[in-house]
């Protein structure tokens, strides 16, 4: 498994873009294509341009939209320190240590 934060596609695009590139297996690209034809595809601004032509089953989004705000920390605003805390505690049940500890290290 992968994990890829918000934070780190819009801190480091081209180093998270190799990570994934890696992770799937696929043929490393040269620095030329990598700016050219992949990162300026890999942001919000064109994802929400272009989202008709991906989505592939709208009823699972909200409004018919996989973009949401597209800012940083937005989530919370939309849950409370109670319900993160229960979050937390399940997760620390049910994770491997590390598993949680890479989930939850800046909290």
């Amino acid at each position: 498994m992968l994990t890829l934060t918000f934070e780190e596609l819009t801190r480091e695009p081209e180093a998270t873009a190799r990570k994934l590139i890696a992770f799937l297996g696929w043929p490393e690209l040269d620095d030329e294509t990598l700016r050219e034809k992949v990162l300026p595809k890999a942001n919000i601004a064109w994802l929400r341009d272009n989202q008709s032509d991906y989505l592939f089953h709208e009823s699972i989004f909200r409004r018919n939209t996989f973009v949401r705000q597209g800012k940083v920390g937005e989530n919370k605003t939309k849950i409370t320190a109670e319900q993160i805390g229960r979050l937390k505690e399940r997760a620390q049940q049910e994770l491997e240590p590390d598993c949680f500890a890479m989930w939850f290290h800046d909290s």
